[in-house]
């Protein structure tokens, strides 16, 4: 095993920023993404639709070290201990690019967009979606400013485009079941819901 080799691709996945893994991570002012939704706000069809989780702020050993831990909701440890769940909505994108530190870095490839429920980004997809009653019709720009507890994020809807779904959404197109695998390795065990797909 390569230790070295495993530090340094950790520094620069931190240095770049976002779309590590199959979460679009905005880590710095100014980090943004083009995509297109792939998940509609509501919808009949389960499997199109998008996903929202209850996470809890968990203070680590520092300071500044917080990590985010799923709600597993009736005797959660978490809301026993009085710490509020906070509402995410996980939303699969087809990502074209993402840019960070003034470097653009073509991506296409399905990754999951993970906002809080009370973002303004998420406040103007569901205006967007009451207006046209969809998401998935344009490519959005969402970006991030701001930094520590000032940080924002937006979402700008772009000219609605015919979407051609190309070759490499298709070979990474993540199913509901490996989405919640995802959100279990970043989040920690979710119990009691049995979702495939």
């Amino acid at each position: 095993m390569d230790v070295i080799s495993i530090i340094e691709e950790e520094q620069n996945r931190r240095k770049m920023g976002g779309a590590i893994g199959e979460f679009v991570i905005f880590r710095d002012d100014g980090d943004a993404a083009l995509v297109r939704f792939l998940d509609e706000l509501k919808s009949d069809d389960e499997k199109k639709v998008a996903r929202v989780i209850s996470v809890h702020e968990v203070r680590g050993p520092s300071r500044d070290d917080f990590r985010s831990m799923l709600c597993t909701g009736d005797g959660c440890q978490y809301c026993s201990e009085g710490n509020r769940p906070i509402r995410r909505v996980l939303l699969r994108a087809f990502v074209y690019w993402f840019e960070s530190g003034g470097k653009r870095e073509k991506v296409h490839a399905v990754k999951v967009i993970d906002l809080k429920a009370s973002s303004m980004a998420m406040a103007e997809l569901v205006n967007d979606y009451r207006a046209r009653n969809t998401i998935t019709d344009s490519d959005y720009l969402v970006v991030r400013t701001g930094t520590g507890f000032d940080t924002k994020y937006s979402a700008r809807r772009q000219d609605a485009s015919p979407f051609k779904y190309p070759k490499t959404a298709q070979k990474t197109w993540i199913t509901l079941k490996r989405l919640r695998e995802l959100v279990e390795a970043r989040y920690g065990e979710q119990q009691g819901e049995g979702e495939e797909g």
